[in-house]
């Protein structure tokens, strides 16, 4: 029941900030919301070490994982941030929602191709509802 009800929540968080987002890049360019969101998650991210203590721990974890892990922070923040704002400033914050919703998908083919998976039946399961996009998005 508390897994539900955190979904749910998290979807309206995610639904209120998309709806916000729209309204802020109907006004400044979605680059700058892009940088500051960056620069105020990298800061919030900093002060949650601190306050838990964690700060200096990151000298205990090893060099691949801070590259990789520093690799996929750019293409997720710098890239996809950026692209996801551009999208909701282009084509509204529904549609760019169904588009990036296809994200299991893309992540399965991609997973396919680089990392050679294979895939069960779960996951074309999972990732054939994703493929449904409603009539009014085309």
């Amino acid at each position: 029941m508390i897994g539900t009800l955190l979904g749910l929540g998290s979807a309206v968080g995610f639904a209120v900030n998309s709806i916000i987002t729209r309204r802020g890049v109907l006004r400044v360019s979605s680059n700058y919301i892009a940088v500051t969101s960056i620069l105020t998650g990298t800061l919030f991210f900093l002060v949650i070490l601190a306050l838990t203590g964690h700060l200096f721990s990151l000298r205990e974890i090893p060099w691949k994982a801070l590259a990789f892990w520093i690799l996929s922070g750019i293409i997720h923040f710098a890239l996809g941030r950026t692209w996801a704002y551009r999208s909701i400033q282009f084509i509204g914050s529904n549609r760019s929602n169904v588009v990036t919703s296809l994200n299991p998908v893309v992540t399965i083919i991609l997973a396919l191709v680089i990392l050679r998976e294979e895939v069960n039946a779960l996951m074309a399961l999972g990732s054939s509802s994703r493929l449904q996009a409603p009539w009014w998005f085309f």
